[in-house]
């Protein structure tokens, strides 16, 4: 973690007529690194002037990145408030906010117990919780343990941003991007911007918690009301609690002699975490990519909000598992000497590589490095004092050396490294099927053969957009480590690097530089909902049987076919039987239904994902026999993006931690996992088709490698048992 102090920097006033002031950074002064995060600041200058403002802060590279903002114009006296998004991309360095003349810088220092934190840093391991309302157990459930008993080395379990009231929320979908959790807890008066920023959130892969009390105008009369997954019905009083209590378990016990206030709800499309006599207490329901948690229950109750299990009660809800982030902790501790401890870091090394660039290993330079501290030490010496027994020789052997090294290293540089300008690209689509809603996620990493700078610009596909050359936001790629290139790095800006500059809402980056035989890596990220008149990519009427599996079929109309697929649904996988022909390869053509009955096999999901098989150990002694599990080891090492895609679709269903060894916190948004208990399926497998392409000063990128991925959440209607339907007086619902 590192602290912000704020450094005003001196400017004539002839030279600045306009200030800044007020400046507001992240979530109550806390950021998480590489995550987008909200910036707002006051400017006063004359009235009527049009100040175009900015943020500038350090990229993973320690390049310094600016992001403009939109611009504004102030008013009759003289003030505007400035605000967007913009990414941190090191756990320190310097952040400044500019409009026309005027910059406010802000210095990044290490932080200490005894120092006040004004802007802090986090690493993306930490959840960032926001809560409006009153939300009772959730700042005891993410607030700090201390170290061995020692408050000095207290290490957070999450950072908890209460914001005051509904203005204070964030008009822009990716300004909640840093926060894993919302909690919106009876105060629900939010206006239509904020409310479809967050709803877009959601949709995006979000985590919102709904805490209702028995206020029904309060919920109803809000735009949440229109979009959130939940028809709320009529006040109720809960006396049965036990079923909620039971979802924490070794909980202390909850005596409840009279009713606890709260209303009676229904969803149509989720399922019940805990029910009771008078309805359910509390849901959980998707949308989109995302999930909505709705607690029926007025936790404001002081029975409930002084029970010692409601902090452990708010974690469950917040659906974040601890355990597994501490157990992917350890398991890729073994891993980091190789630079790779986090999913992320593995696509970012899957992209740097090229065919024609090849890279000496780190054995291959400290060699090199050996090799020659002897041949100007020990070699240089026995040669001049004991071969030519002329010392003074040493002032002409020594650089003679130096220059023989340089040239040695000049032309095995021109040996290993490519004289072609080269990029690979990799795209995940992301189609839910319920509601048509499209995201892109696109990754390009781009190698120079020369110094050079770029201007890129990202673009939706044609066959993906309402409209041609719909543009993407884009930005630097970083990994979460804290080696060379990573964002867990501190420090300042390396000014080797030039600046550059990303246009009012990151739809273009302009100067990007690439030094001689490097390589720069870009994300573009678009969310969009099909116009109601346009065919719908994906139409579902799968069926859950009421044994958990599947019946029914769903239809894609994408370009392509779907290869290499599975389909997961709850916690069975299916997917296709091997084909009798070599050169056939199993496909989900565009317009013709998947049946789960048609050449399918089924296995259960984690299984399937590590790739365990049964083998039969035969002994002559029947006792001796066995059988033995195994399991395909994963590779964090592999260049095939296919096994580490659909690892990270699956991550928490795969128990990725520990079957990977790997984290999975810069990627954890694209873990589909928790979507299976919701009624939803979910489809992965390659498309050929590109789902974004890109222009580097507007000539189409022609990438070497480029790898396209597929994920569609199915909606799955529930129907019944075989042995009940076979009766006839039920019928599928």
């Amino acid at each position: 973690m590192v602290a912000f102090a704020l450094i005003a920097m001196p400017t004539r006033a002839a030279d600045a007529p306009v200030s800044i002031s007020e400046v507001a950074i992240g979530f109550d002064g806390a950021l998480k690194v590489g995550r987008w995060t909200p910036v707002a600041f006051r400017i006063e200058g004359p009235s009527g002037a049009t100040v175009e403002p900015s943020v500038t802060a350090p990229d993973p590279d320690g390049s310094e990145a600016t992001w403009k903002l939109p611009s504004v114009t102030l008013d009759e006296s003289g003030l505007g408030r400035a605000s967007g998004v913009f990414r941190m991309g090191r756990l320190g360095g310097a952040v400044r906010v500019s409009a026309d003349t005027a910059t406010l810088a802000i210095q990044a220092s290490a932080e200490t117990s005894d120092q006040q934190s004004s802007c802090t840093l986090y690493s993306q391991d930490v959840p960032f919780v926001g809560v409006l309302g009153p939300a009772p157990g959730f700042a005891a459930a993410f607030a700090a343990t201390e170290a061995d008993g020692n408050p000095d080395e207290a290490a957070p379990k999450g950072r908890l941003a209460e914001f005051e009231s509904a203005d204070a929320l964030p008009v822009l979908s990716a300004a909640y991007d840093a926060l894993d959790v919302v909690v919106l807890s009876q105060k629900f008066d939010l206006d239509e911007a904020r409310s479809a920023a967050l709803a877009e959130w959601v949709r995006q892969g979000g985590c919102l918690i709904i805490a209702l009390n028995d206020d029904l105008q309060s919920f109803t009369s809000s735009p949440v009301s229109r979009w959130a997954p939940v028809a709320v019905i009529e006040p109720a009083q809960f006396r049965e609690l036990a079923a909620l209590i039971g979802r924490v378990p070794g909980s202390p016990p909850l005596t409840v002699n009279s009713p606890v206030n709260g209303v009676r709800i229904q969803v149509e499309d989720g399922i019940v975490l805990a029910g009771s006599l008078n309805g359910p207490l509390a849901t959980r329901s998707a949308y989109g990519l995302g999930r909505v948690t709705v607690l029926a229950v007025d936790w404001s109750d002081t029975r409930l909000a002084n029970w010692p299990g409601l902090p452990n009660l708010c974690r469950y809800l917040a659906d974040l598992e601890p355990e597994s982030r501490e157990s992917s902790a350890e398991g890729s501790a073994q891993l980091r000497p190789t630079g790779i401890s986090d999913m992320a870091t593995q696509l970012a090394a899957i992209l740097d590589h090229f065919s024609m660039v090849h890279r000496p290993s780190y054995w291959t330079v400290i060699l090199f490095a050996i090799a020659f501290m002897l041949l100007v030490g020990p070699l240089d010496y026995l040669l001049v004092h004991r071969v030519l027994k002329q010392p003074r020789l040493t002032w002409f052997t020594f650089p003679a050396w130096i220059l023989f090294a340089a040239a040695a290293a000049t032309m095995g540089a021109d040996r290993f490294n490519s004289s072609e300008r080269q990029s690979n690209q990799f795209d995940l689509l992301d189609i839910d099927a319920l509601s048509g809603q499209q995201q892109v996620q696109s990754w390009v990493t781009i190698y120079s053969p020369e110094s050079l700078r770029f201007a890129v610009q990202a673009q939706v596909a044609d066959w993906l957009s309402d409209a041609p050359a719909e543009p993407m936001n884009i930005s630097w790629a970083g990994s979460p480590e804290a080696g060379f290139g990573g964002m867990y790095r501190a420090g300042g800006l390396n000014l080797a690097n030039p600046p550059y500059t990303f246009d009012d809402n990151a739809s273009a980056v302009e100067n990007v530089p690439i030094a001689q035989w490097s390589s720069k890596g870009l994300a573009a990220t678009s969310s969009s909902k099909p116009a109601s008149t346009a065919q719908p990519l994906v139409t579902s009427e799968l069926v859950d049987d009421g044994t958990g599996l599947l019946t029914g079929t769903f239809t894609h109309h994408l370009p392509d076919a779907v290869t290499d697929y599975c389909v997961a649904y709850g916690t069975g996988a299916y997917f296709p039987r091997a084909s009798a022909r070599v050169d056939q390869s199993p496909a989900i053509a565009p317009g013709v239904p998947w049946s789960p009955e048609d050449r399918i096999s089924r296995r259960l999901l984690e299984r399937y994902l590590q790739g365990l098989t049964e083998r039969y150990v035969s002994s002559p002694k029947a006792a001796e026999s066995s059988t033995m599990l195994t399991t395909e080891a994963y590779d964090p090492l592999g260049l095939d993006p296919f096994p580490l895609v659909r690892l990270l679709t699956f991550y928490d269903a795969a128990n990725g931690p520990t079957y990977s060894g790997l984290t999975n916190f810069g990627l954890a948004r694209d873990d589909l996992s928790r979507l299976l208990p919701l009624k939803r399926a979910v489809l992965f497998g390659r498309i050929a088709s590109p789902a974004a392409t890109y222009e580097v000063y507007g000539a189409p990128l022609q990438p070497q490698e480029r790898w396209s991925f597929v994920r569609i959440v199915l909606p799955v209607k529930l129907g019944v048992a075989p042995s009940l339907r076979e009766r006839g007086d039920l019928q599928i619902r």
